[in-house]
């Protein structure tokens, strides 16, 4: 019971520096706090408003820690007694040193670990080889994220000398893990320091990375919340920040567990996270929400900001949080190599619409190909009529439109060609504001200078009451006439693919068929009308004759089809 006293004034200090964010009548209020209640409990119902197992995915219970303390003086007797055991340091039945960890576990009962067998079932006795499997995967990551990136080692807990790992049975809640800040606070202003242990699942069954993948990633992660709240701080608004920072972690220092694509796509293909909600806060975060999953989704900015910039630009930014909080120090760190938050913000809205079998794997994200296209809103109809939309989005979030250029009445969005309209609020006052703010999107054949006129023609503007906070970026294909073929010449490579660009169209099959110099057919067939980049539809042939031999260099012509339209031209292949 100390210690849970002890707890709950460290409870009261963060809703000192602290807010819920929400505003809310009685009655949601109620029922977001007994959905918290449930999610500790691993009881949440599926009649609920918020977060489902069917719909979310989770990963660490630091989000739900904080909202905890952030509303701790608003549940009820009864409610804070359910929450005792989750503000409780567990006791357990045995513990071992490895290296620089000291590991709680159970040998039996419901918190016994054990290791899976490859139908992820548990196999019996093997506590002891799981807890050698904690040891070696917590040391390995200590020795990456603080001797490789380096980081500063947490503090210990006082009077220890190691830190100290607790393996309990969390998947019922969906967990992986949780870091738990633990009082007093070392410091006296903020930002607050914070001595921590860590809680992990005894076995990382039932979860999207069962087993040791689940481990690894899991000790990646916590460890690193261990790290921001033991040696850069925690300002009490940022916890978005702690998530993206350490589920990109997960894939900094193990690279082919992946596990963070559960937060960007559903098991079926489908975006979620980020990929459904741009249009929300870069710093949201809430535990009790359908959109828990977002701030875990955004790890995608580590791997832009990785590849754009440097793996640095993080650890520069944790260290300027010791004096500001994170959207400052993200643009002071940014600042440093030549760039700005809203700099980097605006390039990753455009990284993130181009994701998906056909992105390009070079000039964006190294994954790209594994990540869903982002949602956007129905296709709006432009016939060189003065046309607006509008709509709503929060602080320092965007929004999508494909927009259908048409030339005549029987033109569609479909059969049309298309340009993306991309609307990005970056109001850094209201970043930590629910709030939605409006804007209309005008388009017009003529314009004066308040309009902007594109590529493409069309002049447009962007109406807002504070446009210094907001910006439109449009992405304006390339209008072709003709099938382009690319790249000509075509430098011959095992698994690369020779494209076709072609007219827009609503045709899923086009026929293709090569000759050779001396006109001897060596291929035809039917292939997919993809999308080669945004917007751009064309097919894609790996160079292979109809005996899937690789063809050799030299001059071919070719035949498309499609649309009841027939192109032909010609390209050159060298064989390297």
């Amino acid at each position: 019971m100390k210690k849970l006293i002890e707890y709950i004034q460290v409870i009261l200090l963060l809703l000192s520096q602290c807010h819920s964010g929400y505003a809310e009548n009685g009655d949601d209020q109620k029922e977001r706090l007994e959905t918290l209640v449930r999610l500790v409990e691993g009881t949440h119902e599926s009649g609920m408003q918020s977060t489902l197992a069917s719909e979310i995915s989770a990963k660490c219970g630091l989000l739900l820690a904080i909202e905890i303390q952030q509303n701790w003086q608003l549940f009820t007797d009864e409610q804070k007694r359910r929450l005792q055991s989750f503000v409780t340091i567990p006791v357990l039945q045995k513990n071992r040193v490895i290296g620089h960890f000291r590991v709680h576990y159970d040998t039996t009962g419901s918190n016994e670990p054990a290791l899976l067998d490859g139908d992820s079932v548990r196999i019996p006795n093997t506590a002891e080889a799981f807890i050698d499997s904690v040891g070696k995967y917590f040391n390995e990551v200590w020795d990456y994220e603080i001797d490789s990136l380096g980081y500063e080692a947490p503090p210990f807990e006082v009077a220890e000398s190691f830190y100290n790992i607790y393996v309990e049975e969390l998947s019922q809640r969906l967990l992986y893990g949780e870091t738990f800040p633990l009082q007093p606070p070392m410091n006296t202003t903020q930002p607050f320091l914070y001595r921590t242990h860590i809680r992990i699942d005894n076995d990382f069954l039932r979860l999207y990375s069962p087993g040791i993948s689940g481990l690894k990633v899991t000790a990646a992660h916590e460890f690193h919340h261990a790290i921001q709240l033991g040696r850069y701080g925690y300002w009490g608004s940022d916890p978005y920040f702690l998530e993206i920072t350490s589920t990109w972690m997960e894939d900094v220092v193990y690279d082919a567990v992946n596990d963070y694509y559960q937060y960007i796509k559903t098991p079926s293909g489908f975006p979620r996270g980020h990929f459904t909600h741009p249009d929300l806060s870069f710093t949201f975060s809430c535990a009790s929400c359908a959109e828990v999953d977002v701030p875990y989704s955004r790890a995608i900015w580590g791997k832009f900001i990785e590849k754009r910039f440097s793996r640095d630009m993080f650890l520069q930014t944790w260290k300027n949080i010791r004096q500001v909080r994170a959207l400052q120090a993200l643009d002071q760190a940014l600042f440093s190599v030549g760039s700005s938050f809203r700099e980097a913000f605006l390039e990753w809205t455009i990284w993130n619409f181009n994701t998906g079998p056909n992105s390009d794997t070079i000039k964006y994200y190294a994954e790209g190909k594994n990540y869903p296209r982002i949602d956007t809103n129905a296709c709006i109809e432009y016939m060189h009529v003065d046309r607006s939309f509008a709509d709503s989005i929060q602080a320092i979030s965007s929004v999508y439109f494909p927009v259908g250029i048409l030339a005549s009445p029987s033109q569609t969005c479909q059969n049309s060609p298309q340009m993306m309209v991309i609307i990005s609020n970056l109001n850094f006052a209201e970043a930590y504001s629910n709030q939605r703010f409006s804007f209309r999107y005008d388009m017009s054949d003529v314009g004066n200078e308040t309009f902007k006129q594109l590529v493409n023609g069309v002049y447009v503007k962007l109406n807002v009451p504070d446009p210094a906070n907001w910006t439109s970026q449009e992405t304006v294909p390339s209008i072709v006439t003709d099938v382009v073929v690319y790249p000509n010449p075509f430098f011959l490579k095992e698994n690369k693919l020779l494209k076709f660009r072609l007219p827009n169209t609503t045709q899923q099959i086009a026929s293709l068929y090569i000759f050779s110099s001396s006109l001897d057919r060596i291929y035809s067939g039917d292939l997919p009308v993809i999308e080669l980049k945004p917007l751009e539809p064309g097919v894609a042939w790996n160079a292979r004759d109809e005996t899937n031999a690789l063809i050799p260099s030299g001059i071919y012509f070719f035949v498309l089809t499609t649309n009841d339209k027939t192109y032909k031209g010609k390209f050159s292949v060298i064989r390297e």
